[in-house]
């Protein structure tokens, strides 16, 4: 399965996953909103604009070395200037259909003022996340804010107000590789998805963000596809990805045991990632809160 039969394949089954919640009979509210998708050339800038953000992480501590008169520490940076930035293939592929995405549900055991909502192809200024003066958005039973593309380099401009200045993950970033912590999936106020973005590593690590986006938990094996995926199969649950990613009835075991099979394998064949969470059978009423 190359990218593009992957991300056809995801926004097809996202259609059969959106028709069992909207006829399940405790789910109450369904947003589904998918954006225009981004064409070749707009990726292509959005790459180089990251580039030259990674370009500046370095280029700011070669400017603190070379106030402090440091050109030892200088010259051990093995960094390249030219080398681009590229999104992993199944991420362009993703992006192209739809630039972002958001999927709300919520039971009929909670109150929302929520509308039900399935729109495709809409302008991205319509995006939406979760922030810290909408904590209601923390019970919601399932929430999905994949950011656009442009986000990576603009939160701000998606309210995406969080940031990374005080985390410790970030800190411990070796910074003089170029490397730039960014939201992926900005879904709850106290929890969020970000990856690690470098030159080096068009497939980056998911990793999980609580407290507010203070502390970042790395993952048993987990990509962007993986990630999809398990979205997909746990029907964007947001309590079941708080933390770490979790399956409902004491399953997690399971779902590790084979993300560290997979990390493992020599080829990364996602179509056996696909029939895994769908052998599980995962049900609306398995996510939906009882308390």
């Amino acid at each position: 399965m190359n990218a593009t039969e992957w991300a056809n394949s995801y926004f097809l089954r996202l259609e059969e996953k959106l028709k069992v919640l909207n006829t399940h009979p405790t789910v109450d509210k369904v947003v589904s909103v998918q954006y225009k998708g981004l064409n070749d050339s707009e990726i292509d800038e959005i790459e180089k604009e990251i580039t030259s953000m990674l370009n500046d992480v370095v280029q700011t501590i070669i400017d603190d070395y070379e106030f402090e008169e440091n050109q030892e520490a200088i010259d051990e940076i093995k960094y390249d200037f030219d080398k681009k930035f590229k999104f992993n293939i199944y991420i362009r592929a993703f992006y192209k259909i739809s630039n972002g995405l958001n999927i709300v549900w919520h039971s009929n055991l909670h109150s929302f003022d929520l509308e039900n909502i399935n729109k495709k192809n809409e302008n991205i200024g319509s995006f939406f996340s979760a922030t810290s003066g909408e904590d209601e958005r923390a019970d919601f039973e399932g929430f999905c804010a994949l950011i656009p593309l442009q986000a990576f380099i603009d939160p701000y401009k998606y309210s995406i107000e969080s940031d990374f200045d005080y985390t410790g993950y970030n800190e411990d970033l070796n910074k003089e590789e170029g490397l730039q912590m960014c939201f992926l999936d900005y879904f709850n106020y106290y929890n969020d998805t970000a990856l690690v973005l470098s030159k080096n590593d068009p497939n980056p690590t998911i990793i999980l963000g609580e407290d507010y986006s203070a502390s970042y938990n790395d993952l048993t094996y987990c990509d962007f596809v993986i990630y999809m995926e398990f979205l997909l199969a746990t029907f964007f649950s947001v309590e079941h990805r708080s933390s770490e990613l979790k399956f409902p009835n004491d399953r997690t075991e399971t779902l590790h045991q084979f993300l560290k099979e997979f990390e493992e394998s020599e080829t990364k064949d996602y179509s056996k990632v696909i029939d895994f969470f769908s052998d599980e059978n995962i049900k609306p009423e398995d996510i939906i809160k009882n308390d």
